[in-house]
Protein backbone atom coordinates (compact mmCIF):
# COMPACT_ATOMS: atom_id res chain seq x y z
CA UNK A 1 0.00 0.00 0.00
CA UNK A 2 0.85 3.65 -0.71
CA UNK A 3 1.39 6.51 1.35
CA UNK A 4 -1.78 7.70 2.19
CA UNK A 5 -2.43 11.67 2.48
CA UNK A 6 -5.00 13.67 4.67
CA UNK A 7 -7.55 16.15 2.56
CA UNK A 8 -4.87 18.78 3.75
CA UNK A 9 -1.83 17.10 2.04
CA UNK A 10 -3.78 16.04 -1.34
CA UNK A 11 -4.92 19.89 -1.56
CA UNK A 12 -1.81 21.46 -1.08
CA UNK A 13 -0.49 18.39 -3.41
CA UNK A 14 -2.69 19.16 -5.84
CA UNK A 15 -2.93 22.90 -5.55
CA UNK A 16 -6.30 23.48 -4.64
CA UNK A 17 -8.10 24.16 -1.39
CA UNK A 18 -9.42 21.49 1.02
CA UNK A 19 -13.04 22.23 -0.20
CA UNK A 20 -12.32 21.17 -3.99
CA UNK A 21 -10.80 18.10 -2.60
CA UNK A 22 -13.78 17.15 -1.05
CA UNK A 23 -15.95 18.30 -3.48
CA UNK A 24 -13.87 15.88 -5.97
CA UNK A 25 -13.61 12.85 -3.38
CA UNK A 26 -17.80 13.05 -2.93
CA UNK A 27 -18.36 13.15 -6.85
CA UNK A 28 -16.49 9.99 -6.93
CA UNK A 29 -13.55 11.85 -9.30
CA UNK A 30 -10.80 11.40 -6.92
CA UNK A 31 -10.18 8.39 -5.76
CA UNK A 32 -10.26 8.57 -1.46
CA UNK A 33 -10.98 5.70 1.61
CA UNK A 34 -12.94 6.29 4.45
CA UNK A 35 -11.31 5.60 7.93
CA UNK A 36 -13.58 6.43 10.49
CA UNK A 37 -14.44 9.86 10.25
CA UNK A 38 -11.42 10.50 8.00
CA UNK A 39 -11.43 10.68 4.33
CA UNK A 40 -7.71 9.98 3.34
CA UNK A 41 -6.19 10.05 -0.34
CA UNK A 42 -3.26 7.47 -1.90
CA UNK A 43 -0.50 9.06 -3.68
CA UNK A 44 -1.65 6.87 -6.61
CA UNK A 45 -5.10 8.11 -6.62
CA UNK A 46 -3.86 11.29 -6.91
CA UNK A 47 -1.59 10.84 -10.08
CA UNK A 48 -4.66 9.18 -11.25
CA UNK A 49 -6.59 12.26 -10.82
CA UNK A 50 -4.16 14.15 -12.78
CA UNK A 51 -3.42 12.06 -15.12
CA UNK A 52 -6.95 11.63 -16.22
CA UNK A 53 -7.57 15.47 -16.07
CA UNK A 54 -4.73 16.58 -18.50
CA UNK A 55 -6.17 18.26 -21.60
CA UNK A 56 -3.29 15.55 -23.42
CA UNK A 57 -5.57 12.93 -22.41
CA UNK A 58 -8.58 13.51 -25.10
CA UNK A 59 -8.00 10.11 -26.82
CA UNK A 60 -9.21 7.94 -23.56
CA UNK A 61 -12.27 10.06 -23.43
CA UNK A 62 -11.45 12.20 -21.57
CA UNK A 63 -14.52 14.20 -20.85
CA UNK A 64 -15.62 17.54 -22.15
CA UNK A 65 -12.92 18.53 -23.55
CA UNK A 66 -12.11 15.56 -26.09
CA UNK A 67 -14.67 17.45 -27.93
CA UNK A 68 -12.83 18.78 -31.30
CA UNK A 69 -14.26 22.32 -32.22
CA UNK A 70 -13.87 23.20 -35.89
CA UNK A 71 -14.16 26.83 -36.93
CA UNK A 72 -17.10 28.09 -37.97
CA UNK A 73 -17.82 28.31 -41.72
CA UNK A 74 -18.30 31.62 -43.55
CA UNK A 75 -21.89 31.92 -45.51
Amino acid sequence: MGTLLSAHQAAERLGVSIWTVARLARAGKLGSVLIGRRRLFAEEDLEHFVTKSRIGSQKEGGGALAKETTPLELR
